[in-house]
């Protein structure tokens, strides 16, 4: 019985969930949808296409007690080598992943043998390829997330501060109350002072002559 290669027993994976090692012992989960020469390509989650440097990988588990092929559409690359798909997404933005699950995004300017230039606002990154764990097209959404979770917070300390303004409103507005109400019930009592001081009047009764 002839025995497989690697790659030949990466093929049967296809369709398979498997858990990828690398060489830092981080792992990383996902859907198997191609294997070429020197990477491999892996459905991490449904808007994460990623490839996978195997020169980068130290082991790939599979779960033996799953046996259905799951398919999903996607768009397959025709290139055959990791420089090949490197120089596929030149001129693109790409998010990059090397040891320790550090991530660098940017856009792609230069390609080379052995290494790739990355540009990101004024910052130049040369990564050798060499060190590239895997790579995908587009930026990961871990800012914006971070964005939202900013913009949440700034609602908040608006709502709160509305909040504040609102109770000081409604104590200003009690406090005026208060001193009407406390006003009307005074008024009463200055006029009983004032009647107090009027003056008493007494009727004169005329007596009639007796005769």
């Amino acid at each position: 019985m002839k025995k497989q290669n690697f790659q030949e027993t990466l093929d049967s994976l296809i369709g398979f969930k498997i858990s990828i090692i690398s060489d830092d012992k981080t792992v990383h989960d996902g859907l198997v949808l191609d294997v070429k020469s020197d990477f491999i390509v892996i459905q991490m989650n449904p808007d994460k296409q990623c490839y996978f440097n195997l020169n980068q990988v130290y082991a790939l588990s599979k779960n033996t007690k799953e046996f259905q092929v799951q398919i999903l559409d996607h768009e397959p690359t025709q290139k055959q080598s990791f420089t090949e798909l490197i120089n596929e997404l030149k001129g693109h933005w790409v998010t990059i992943n090397r040891e320790n699950n550090l991530s660098l995004d940017g856009f792609l300017s230069t390609v080379t043998n052995d290494y790739i230039v990355l540009l990101n606002k004024d910052k130049q990154l040369y990564i050798q390829l060499s060190n590239i764990l895997y790579i995908f097209k587009g930026i990961d959404n871990k800012e914006s997330s971070e964005n939202k979770q900013q913009e949440n917070k700034d609602g908040k300390t608006e709502n709160k501060q509305s909040e504040s303004d609102q109770v000081k409103e409604s104590d200003s507005v009690l406090k005026e109350d208060t001193e009407v109400n406390s006003k009307g019930k005074e008024e009463p009592v200055e006029q009983k002072q004032e009647q107090d001081a009027q003056p008493e009047v007494k009727s004169e009764v005329k007596e009639e002559p007796a005769f």
